[in-house]
């Protein structure tokens, strides 16, 4: 037998890296390994380990050593349930030395060999309960490993603690990762319905035959949107951004988007005035802003464009909730205002008033309608992008192909941005008349 001092400064050499927390080990192998290294320098034969739940008041059987096939080893014990459960609720080592005629042994391959003692000791670290580890032995076991598994306890303790912390952990990011995997599946079909509300390529292409989009969602789905339709010779087009973005937005979208459709193409009202007035109306109807706190809305810009006469001149009129129209005629940016007002939500008034404003363009002008995301983009200094620099570019731009005019947009807007993010959704449609 080892002298004292010799065999615990050896044994808890031996576990310094054996009981080592890893997070990159899971708790199963970690018992494993402990209980492969701990039990044969105790001399015992078998062993079992238990996790406890106090919330639940229940152990859980972890691993064994030694274990095999035609051992009952009861999954989930109670506390005060058998030796093991009672050791776990009184928090006490039980020992008990079975006699040879209680028939308490274990089989080997040519003889069964009777157990001496059991020790049944709970794992309690920083006055908290771990678990259970029961350990069989087919002799008294040396009073000097009783003592080491005495001292081992609170770290063994505090390393399972550690390991049941990271699965809990594990397990919860798990679900988190399942149900974001969830909501973003939801999300991406939400997309396929925005963009089944769009204006599909063919109809845009026919409604405007040199053009471009710049639609940059924040997220997913956007709250901007943009919207053309061809009633009684006339086009119109509609530029939205609603009130959030996201999913809020979306849904924002496709109220904006129900609207016009009933607005313009069923209610045939086609003064740009009055298709701001009637979706104000409706939009505060529809989210019962009268008698609700919702402040929800949308600010958009609608032009009415007028097929060209004999001489091709074009008559354009605008009207807009707060966003301008930008037109490029006779080598100059013309700029329409809209009206201060926003559509839906909260103005301090009751009736705002949208006025038209009307332009007389010709044929090869470009008119540009955009959100407010592009010149409020900020780059890592707070900085936005600004109304003023994003009308020096609309002009310098607009004799080159409109694909261009989106291509280099998009890039002064990357350049601009940098590794900042985006934190609106972006639309900007230019159309060459």
């Amino acid at each position: 037998m080892l002298e004292n001092k010799e065999f615990y400064d050896l044994a808890i050499a031996k576990f310094v890296d054996v009981m080592q927390w890893h997070q990159d080990i899971a708790l199963d192998s970690w018992a494993e390994n402990l209980l492969e290294n701990l039990i044969p320098l105790v001399e015992g034969v078998r062993a079992s380990l238990y996790v406890a739940s106090p919330e639940e008041k229940e152990l859980t059987f972890l691993t064994g050593f030694a274990l095999d096939n035609s051992d009952k080893i009861k999954e989930t014990l109670d506390y005060g349930e058998d030796l093991i459960g009672q050791a776990a609720k009184k928090r006490e080592s039980i020992t008990v030395a079975p006699q040879i005629d209680e028939g308490v042994t274990l089989d080997t391959t040519t003889s069964q060999i009777p157990i001496r003692q059991i020790l049944v000791q709970p794992i309690v670290s920083n006055n908290q309960l771990s678990g259970v580890m029961e350990v069989l032995f087919f002799k008294d076991p040396e009073p000097e490993y009783l003592e080491f598994l005495r001292q081992l306890n609170p770290h063994i303790g505090s390393n399972l603690n550690l390991h049941i912390q990271e699965e809990k952990l594990k397990s919860r990011n798990n679900e988190l990762d399942e149900k974001n995997k969830q909501i973003t599946s939801s999300i991406k079909y939400a997309k396929n319905i925005q963009d089944a509300i769009l204006p599909v390529v063919g109809y845009f292409e026919k409604a405007f035959r040199d053009h471009f989009i710049l639609f940059l969602p924040k997220d997913i789905v956007s709250g901007d949107f943009y919207w053309v339709s061809q009633v009684e010779n006339n086009t119109f087009l509609a530029v939205v951004d609603c009130t959030g973005h996201g999913v809020a937005g979306a849904f924002m979208s496709m109220i904006g988007n129900t609207l016009l459709n009933q607005i313009i193409n069923e209610k045939h009202i086609l003064e740009p005035e009055q298709i701001l007035d009637a979706l104000n109306h409706n939009i505060r109807l529809a989210l019962k802003q009268d008698t609700s706190n919702n402040k929800d809305g949308m600010d958009l810009g609608i032009c009415r464009i007028a097929p060209p006469d004999k001489n091709g001149k074009i008559e354009v009129v605008y009207a807009g909730a707060k966003r301008p129209l930008y037109a490029v005629h006779q080598e100059e940016l013309v700029e329409l205002p809209g009206d201060r007002y926003s559509i839906g939500g909260w103005f301090g008034v009751d009736l705002p008033e949208f006025t038209n404003k009307t332009i007389t363009l010709e044929v090869g002008d470009v008119i540009y309608i955009t959100t407010d995301g592009y010149s409020d983009a900020a780059n890592e200094r707070r900085k936005k992008f600004g109304r003023k620099r994003l009308k020096k570019l609309l002009f310098a731009h607009n004799e080159k192909s409109m694909q261009h005019q989106k291509r280099f947009l998009h890039q002064a807007l990357n350049d601009h941005q940098l590794n900042t993010e985006q934190r609106d959704d972006i639309t900007v449609v230019g159309i060459r008349l």
